[in-house]
């Protein structure tokens, strides 16, 4: 069995790649490669070498237009590759009788001060979450695809952290919006995968809300670094309007099989910062 990493150009891929216990079973394949077989293009699908997937290999489907705002104003471009190369390329790999694991997005939710754990009702507010809500509603319950709905993931690469640690090289002030997610750590979305791929069977559910228990705004990320790693000057800011049309301000999530699938609760993100900068 061979675990694919499609989009292994991505921030997660690479931090997957680095960190999995199951590196040897690994393949990139990237639009950067230049080796043939392990190349691809979402705008490009028919172009893939699909013979290479075996049966129950396993897909980590990595590659997107993770960019909200992109969405908005490029949609049709974004459509091409979030639902129609995406469909494509999936709807492929069952006919390989492989396996897939499509990252999706708490953005299918509408956010506001509900609550939302898997089977809560989607009703996204942009046109990204329309786009991740398309791929879920196409596949949903099929038994060889496996859905995880990311909230925000942290880690010292994301790009939140490395605006904060550019603030504090050019010791300029942090402008922060007022943003709330179901914060999670790089690394225990990495297990989470680690486990599904390692015992997909074990699994009846097809949706895991990935996400940590509590509620962080980019606020308290701040603060905590300030505390942990450097001094700074924080000043909240509200965006520009189009800014919160592309995602909600609050989307509060919760998962019924998160915590189980990792056999302990997720990190608390003060935790998770002391361990990115070995405190």
């Amino acid at each position: 069995m061979n675990i694919y990493l499609f989009g292994g150009d991505s921030y997660i891929a690479k931090e997957f790649y680095q960190k999995t216990s199951q590196k040897d079973k690994c393949k990139i394949v990237s639009r950067e490669l230049v080796e043939k077989d392990y190349s691809f293009d979402l705008l490009n699908p028919e172009s893939f070498n699909f013979s290479i997937i075996n049966n129950n290999d396993i897909i980590l489907f990595f590659a997107a237009n993770s960019s909200p705002d992109s969405c908005e104003k490029d949609f049709q471009s974004a459509y091409q590759t979030n639902v129609i190369g995406t469909s494509y390329f999936i709807r492929k790999f069952l006919e390989q009788n492989a396996k897939v694991l499509f990252l999706s997005s708490d953005g299918v939710f509408n956010g506001g001060e509900d609550t939302f754990y898997e089977d809560s009702p989607r009703n996204p507010i942009s046109k990204y979450g329309e786009m991740k809500l398309s791929i879920e509603k196409e596949f949903e319950k099929n038994k060889n695809v496996k859905i995880f709905r990311l909230s925000h993931v942290y880690s010292r690469k994301d790009k939140f952290s490395s605006y904060l640690e550019k603030c504090v090289k050019e010791k300029c002030e942090v402008e922060v919006y007022p943003m709330f997610r179901s914060t999670v750590y790089i690394d225990d979305l990495i297990e989470g995968i680690d486990n599904v791929t390692r015992n997909w069977d074990s699994w009846d559910n097809q949706i895991f809300n990935i996400c940590g228990e509590e509620m962080i705004s980019r606020e308290e990320i701040a603060r905590y670094f300030k505390e942990i790693v450097s001094d700074l000057e924080i000043k909240i800011v509200e965006p520009e309007e189009s800014f919160f049309k592309a995602r909600p301000k609050i989307i509060k999530m919760k998962s019924n099989f998160f915590p189980a699938l990792l056999g302990r609760p997720p990190t608390k993100l003060k935790e998770a910062m002391l361990r990115e900068y070995n405190k």
